[in-house]
Protein backbone atom coordinates (compact mmCIF):
# COMPACT_ATOMS: atom_id res chain seq x y z
CA UNK A 1 0.00 0.00 0.00
CA UNK A 2 1.23 3.49 -0.67
CA UNK A 3 -0.42 6.80 -0.32
CA UNK A 4 -1.75 9.88 1.74
CA UNK A 5 -4.60 10.04 3.77
CA UNK A 6 -5.80 12.82 6.06
CA UNK A 7 -8.74 13.69 8.99
CA UNK A 8 -10.11 17.27 10.00
CA UNK A 9 -11.35 18.65 12.40
CA UNK A 10 -12.96 21.49 10.94
CA UNK A 11 -14.16 23.15 13.93
CA UNK A 12 -10.83 23.43 15.45
CA UNK A 13 -9.00 23.68 11.94
CA UNK A 14 -6.96 20.61 13.00
CA UNK A 15 -6.07 17.87 10.30
CA UNK A 16 -3.54 14.87 10.34
CA UNK A 17 -2.03 13.25 7.75
CA UNK A 18 -0.64 9.62 7.18
CA UNK A 19 1.62 8.56 4.73
CA UNK A 20 2.42 5.37 3.82
CA UNK A 21 5.09 4.10 1.22
CA UNK A 22 5.66 0.41 -0.43
CA UNK A 23 8.63 -0.43 1.93
CA UNK A 24 6.03 -0.37 4.69
CA UNK A 25 7.65 2.98 6.22
CA UNK A 26 4.31 5.26 7.71
CA UNK A 27 4.76 8.97 8.58
CA UNK A 28 1.96 10.90 10.85
CA UNK A 29 1.69 14.40 11.42
CA UNK A 30 -0.60 16.55 13.08
CA UNK A 31 -0.87 20.54 12.20
CA UNK A 32 -3.39 22.96 11.63
CA UNK A 33 -4.77 23.44 7.79
CA UNK A 34 -7.47 21.82 5.98
CA UNK A 35 -6.42 19.27 2.59
CA UNK A 36 -6.28 22.74 0.33
CA UNK A 37 -2.86 23.58 2.10
CA UNK A 38 -1.97 19.50 1.32
CA UNK A 39 0.38 20.63 -1.96
CA UNK A 40 2.64 23.17 0.39
CA UNK A 41 2.66 20.31 3.56
CA UNK A 42 4.05 17.74 0.75
CA UNK A 43 7.04 20.25 0.55
CA UNK A 44 8.51 18.76 3.91
CA UNK A 45 6.18 16.04 4.34
CA UNK A 46 7.98 13.15 2.69
CA UNK A 47 10.53 10.94 4.05
CA UNK A 48 13.78 13.06 2.90
CA UNK A 49 12.52 16.15 4.33
CA UNK A 50 10.34 14.59 7.27
CA UNK A 51 12.25 12.11 8.97
CA UNK A 52 15.33 14.85 9.56
CA UNK A 53 12.22 16.92 12.11
CA UNK A 54 13.10 16.30 15.56
CA UNK A 55 10.06 15.92 15.88
CA UNK A 56 8.97 13.31 13.24
CA UNK A 57 6.28 10.57 14.01
CA UNK A 58 7.45 7.45 12.22
CA UNK A 59 7.12 3.53 12.30
CA UNK A 60 6.42 0.20 10.14
CA UNK A 61 3.03 -0.38 9.00
CA UNK A 62 1.78 -4.04 8.21
CA UNK A 63 -1.57 -5.28 6.42
CA UNK A 64 -3.12 -7.99 6.02
CA UNK A 65 -4.55 -9.67 2.46
CA UNK A 66 -8.27 -8.63 4.16
CA UNK A 67 -7.25 -5.21 4.58
CA UNK A 68 -6.21 -5.23 8.37
CA UNK A 69 -3.37 -2.53 9.13
CA UNK A 70 -1.70 -1.82 12.63
CA UNK A 71 1.00 0.09 13.08
CA UNK A 72 2.99 1.93 16.06
CA UNK A 73 3.72 5.82 15.35
CA UNK A 74 6.97 7.24 17.75
CA UNK A 75 8.14 10.20 18.24
CA UNK A 76 10.65 11.83 21.10
CA UNK A 77 7.48 12.25 23.03
CA UNK A 78 6.31 8.73 23.21
CA UNK A 79 4.43 6.16 20.97
CA UNK A 80 0.66 6.06 19.49
CA UNK A 81 -0.76 2.35 18.31
CA UNK A 82 -2.91 2.49 15.61
CA UNK A 83 -5.09 -0.59 14.28
CA UNK A 84 -7.84 -0.82 11.96
CA UNK A 85 -8.73 -1.43 8.38
CA UNK A 86 -8.84 -0.21 4.97
CA UNK A 87 -12.55 -0.42 3.23
CA UNK A 88 -14.05 -0.58 -0.05
CA UNK A 89 -14.33 2.77 -0.63
CA UNK A 90 -10.59 3.66 -0.24
CA UNK A 91 -10.95 5.18 3.53
CA UNK A 92 -9.07 3.78 6.56
CA UNK A 93 -10.92 2.98 9.78
CA UNK A 94 -8.37 3.48 12.47
CA UNK A 95 -8.55 3.20 16.22
CA UNK A 96 -5.75 4.73 18.03
CA UNK A 97 -4.50 4.78 21.66
CA UNK A 98 -1.92 7.29 22.64
CA UNK A 99 0.96 6.11 25.16
CA UNK A 100 1.31 9.47 25.89
CA UNK A 101 -2.07 10.93 27.32
CA UNK A 102 -3.88 7.24 27.33
CA UNK A 103 -6.34 8.49 24.96
CA UNK A 104 -8.22 6.25 22.63
CA UNK A 105 -9.98 7.65 19.45
CA UNK A 106 -11.40 6.44 16.47
CA UNK A 107 -11.04 8.24 13.34
CA UNK A 108 -11.87 7.60 9.74
CA UNK A 109 -8.87 8.90 7.36
CA UNK A 110 -9.89 9.37 3.67
CA UNK A 111 -7.57 9.75 0.39
CA UNK A 112 -5.65 12.99 -0.44
CA UNK A 113 -7.82 13.71 -3.74
CA UNK A 114 -4.89 13.18 -6.45
CA UNK A 115 -5.30 16.50 -7.96
CA UNK A 116 -3.44 18.14 -4.30
CA UNK A 117 -0.89 15.40 -5.06
CA UNK A 118 1.74 17.70 -6.85
CA UNK A 119 4.92 16.52 -5.80
CA UNK A 120 5.22 12.72 -5.24
CA UNK A 121 8.22 11.84 -3.35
Amino acid sequence: MEGLYYYTDEAQKHMQLLRFYFDGLVLGAGLEGTVNDIPEILKWFNREQFLKSPHRNYGQFKMSKSQYIHFDLESSFGKIVYTGELNESGHISLISHSHINGYTTQVIYSPVPKEFMTITE
